[in-house]
């Protein structure tokens, strides 16, 4: 068995008994997902319904990060946290009174053209005038910014993004993103999109989809899950009653359902958007008013040629046909068909639907494990949260089963995909610039660059590509003129750049500053934002650094854990990890590694197994979820087993109680967790705790935690 088999068999290891067993497990609000199922290419059980050890698709590893980037309660404003309204350094911001960018070379975005040696005023975040230097009176204008040698330009949009932090935030403006289409919101995003508005908040603007509408089996913990029309219905109606901008429908929506929900947002005169449902043609959902189709879904069931099959890019049997593609048994041509391809273009073109192909997601999962490690050695890799480099790291360690003509296949496919955006281009079909951040390697704010310069590739010139992310944007919105252009009367969300952006994409690499709403952020205030990102995945990176380490035996390997900080009386107590790892006799063991503000470490271990064995630690949470996994809600398990107190071994009675699940913030997507009431009493215990224990692949691993004991209450705050 090789290492990427281990790993695997690891990862499974941690995973809650079911009764159904292994990747095959649902959920009432949610499934094991899909991409946890393509990783195995058989769905064996082994003793008890614990998952057996599946065997790898290393070529489908990435898709793992879909679900696996972590879950965090959004802040708590009763603990002391770093505000996410922190104003950036003031003697950068340009607040009040006129703007000039003078002597500037104006892309005006609205023609192919530049205006050469202009004058651009901004004043209460709008643009008042562009007119050659010689003509415009800058007399009564507050700041003066030198453009000589440089260019204006539009801010740029991300139709596809994942916003969760003021990190987030920063790191789009700071790479001239001033405008985001978010595609999963729940209401902290409703309240930093209206902050925004407010100009109560740093960030660019945000456009934001509801929770994902889906279909059974839902491919998300936590997401709409809907059966018919009616189901369909109301949860669009909910959604927009409760704030949010638009809809968006994913893969396995069934077709009466998706018809439901076009019909319904055509009279609401909302978007609607997202994934081609599997069980709904193309050309149908392009022809039924869906605006966006994102990742090309649909488009591969719609050109193969007759009879032949290709699977999906997260089915098992992908790795198959990519190493067949590698070795030339199985050519492009073989697989699909032009005309079908130019016919599905010119339906996309007829009916105005915007693609948003996301090529950069796309690219990723053909990534070698030699490419993902140079990757991890860039600049905007830096820049990533702790917790996503975190998981990234997991993705080369599973994609080591992938032969080198699995993945010489996978980017060969891409090639083709690549190819199909061009023909969607040739055909006059619209098209936007989205890149999924954070997936792996997909990095917020710096792989929207990457996605215009694989735009080029595929056919566009400079212009047209830059399109995708200004002009097109504000066609989608029905806000051309007004946004996404150098001209009077529009909104101030500009770039200064280095290099002109007609001739290379590339100049939006070389930013001297970025205007948002009206708002000035020089070259100085943008690296403080960078370094910003650098120096919080940095505290988080070396909360453990130099410490003693887990308390793991011979041929233990850590795969999967959880950091917490601890608060108690709003002030900080400390922080603890812990971990499930197989043992070498086939079972599992439950870690904790703890440290307190004054240095002293704790280490503990639990046996997993029939009997509950507690140490007081936070790894008492990960046994005791092992056990009530399966509770419904509104239903009561009763436990017993013991615990470890300072006064000796103690016999303990444990009551839980499910309730009804949350979503809460997450790192990436947000993440449903279930909150349960539990109580621990023996004769020297009484402790009375509320934990939100995790859904889909986190079942049975504390999200949250809220512990109370001897009259003391304890906060643990996720950090991964």
């Amino acid at each position: 068995m090789n290492n990427s088999s281990l790993t695997l068999r690891s990862l499974a290891s941690l995973l809650p008994p079911s009764a159904e067993g292994g990747c095959a497990r649902q959920h009432t609000k949610g499934a094991w997902p899909l991409w946890y199922r393509s990783l195995c290419s058989t769905y064996p059980t082994g003793a008890g319904g614990s998952p057996a050890a599946p065997r790898l698709n290393g070529a489908l590893a990435v898709p793992l990060l879909l679900a696996l980037l972590g879950c965090s309660k959004a802040p708590d404003t009763s603990i002391p946290a770093e505000p996410i309204n922190r104003p950036p350094p003031a003697a950068s911001q340009a607040q009040g009174g006129r703007t000039a960018f003078v002597n500037v070379s104006v892309i005006p975005m609205d023609s192919e053209t530049v205006l050469e040696n202009h004058t651009v005023i901004v004043s209460d975040g709008r643009i008042v005038s562009v007119l050659p230097t010689a003509d415009t009176d800058v007399s009564q204008v507050t700041t003066v910014i030198d453009g000589a040698g440089k260019y204006l330009a539009p801010g740029l949009a991300d139709m596809h993004a994942h916003p969760m932090t003021q990190y987030d935030l920063d790191l789009f403006l700071a790479n001239g993103i001033t405008f985001i289409r978010s595609m999963w919101g729940e209401p902290p995003l409703l309240e930093m999109r209206d902050a925004i508005n407010r100009g109560e908040l740093r960030g660019p603007r945000i456009y934001t989809s509801g929770r994902i509408v889906d279909g059974p089996p839902a491919l998300h913990y936590g997401t709409d899950e809907v059966v018919d029309a009616d189901s369909a219905r109301a949860v669009l109606t909910d959604q927009l009653q409760d704030g949010y901008d638009w809809i968006k429908i994913y893969s396995n929506l069934n077709l009466e359902a998706f018809d439901a929900i076009a019909s319904q947002a055509k009279s609401s005169k909302v978007h609607f958007a997202g994934h081609i449902p599997a069980s709904v043609p193309a050309a149908h959902a392009m022809r039924a008013g869906m605006q966006t189709f994102e990742h090309l879904t649909g488009v591969a069931t719609a050109t193969t040629r007759d009879g032949v099959d290709v699977p999906a890019r997260w089915a098992p049997e992908f790795a198959t046909l990519a190493a067949r593609i590698a070795t030339g048994e199985v050519t492009m041509d073989q697989l699909f068909d032009s005309e079908k391809m130019t016919d599905l273009a010119n339906v996309a073109a007829e009916t105005g639907i915007w693609v948003v192909p996301t090529l950069v997601v796309l690219r990723s999962i053909g990534l070698s494990p030699a490419q993902m490690q140079a990757e991890s050695t860039t600049q905007a890799y830096r820049h990533m949260s702790y917790p996503v480099k975190e998981f990234w790291k997991l993705i080369p360690m599973m994609s080591a089963a992938a032969s080198p003509e699995v993945s010489a296949g996978t980017a060969r496919y891409f090639e083709h995909e690549i190819s199909q955006v061009g023909a969607f281009h040739q055909a006059g079909a619209g098209i936007l610039a989205g890149t999924d951040a954070p997936n792996p390697f997909v990095y917020t704010g710096f792989s929207l660059v990457t996605e215009l310069e694989l735009f080029v590739e595929a056919g566009m010139t400079s212009f047209e590509s830059v399109q995708t992310a200004t002009t097109n944007v504000a066609a989608f919105l029905g806000e051309s003129g007004e946004t996404a252009v150098v001209r009077a009367g529009a909104r101030a969300d500009l770039v200064l750049l280095e290099a002109n952006p007609l001739e290379s994409v590339t100049a939006y690499r070389s930013i001297e500053g970025v205007m948002v709403a009206g708002q000035w952020l020089d070259r100085a205030t943008l690296d403080g934002l960078l370094e910003g990102a650098v120096e919080s995945a940095q505290i988080d990176a070396t909360m453990f650094e130099g410490q003693q380490g887990w308390p793991t035996e011979q041929g233990e390997q850590i795969m999967l854990q959880a950091a917490y900080r601890r608060y108690q009386k709003n002030q900080t107590a400390g922080a603890e990890r812990i971990s499930t790892v197989q043992t070498a006799n086939g079972g599992v063991a439950h870690l904790s590694h703890s440290r307190q503000d004054d240095g002293q470490e704790h280490t503990a271990r639990l046996a997993g197994g029939a009997e509950l064995s507690l140490s007081g630690s936070a790894a008492d949470w990960l046994a005791i979820g092992s056990k009530i996994s399966d509770l419904a809600d509104g239903e009561t398990r009763r436990l017993s087993g013991t615990m470890q107190t300072p006064d000796g071994l103690d016999t303990v009675e444990i009551t839980v109680t499910r309730h009804p699940s949350i979503v809460i913030t997450g790192h990436f997507y947000w993440s449903g967790c279930n909150p349960h009431d539990v109580l621990i009493f023996g004769p020297s215990t009484a402790i009375t705790a509320e934990i939100c224990w995790g859904g889909g692949f986190f079942s049975g691993w504390p999200i949250r935690i809220e512990v109370e004991q001897d009259k003391v209450k304890t906060t643990y705050r996720r950090f991964l």
